[in-house]
């Protein structure tokens, strides 16, 4: 039997019980928070909010696709997921383990 598939208008989803129903998720992502100061004057006064509590999970022969408008957060969040920003909350979790 051929596993089960959503469809959406450009994206489909393979359902978790087709593949690896046993297997735990490759990447967990919790409450992924990423923020930037705003400066005036060598003095900090307020933050950007470029990324607020991000929650998602990514099971074995899944693909995550970011889609969004220009400026709303999909590269800070990839580059945060791989610490090349540092998040200022939030778990990052690949294969069970703390990242």
């Amino acid at each position: 039997m051929a596993p089960s598939v959503e469809a959406s208008t450009c994206v489909g989803t393979i359902k978790r019980s087709a593949l690896a129903p046993d297997l735990p998720p490759v990447l967990e992502i919790g409450g992924l928070t990423t923020r930037f100061p705003v400066q005036r004057r060598f003095r900090v006064v307020g933050q950007v909010h470029a990324v607020e509590q991000v929650k998602l999970t990514v099971r074995h022969g899944e693909t995550l696709g970011l889609v969004g408008e220009s400026g709303c957060g999909k590269s800070t969040t990839g580059r945060s997921i791989i610490r090349l920003e540092r998040p200022d909350d939030g778990e990052i979790r690949l294969n069970r383990e703390d990242v």
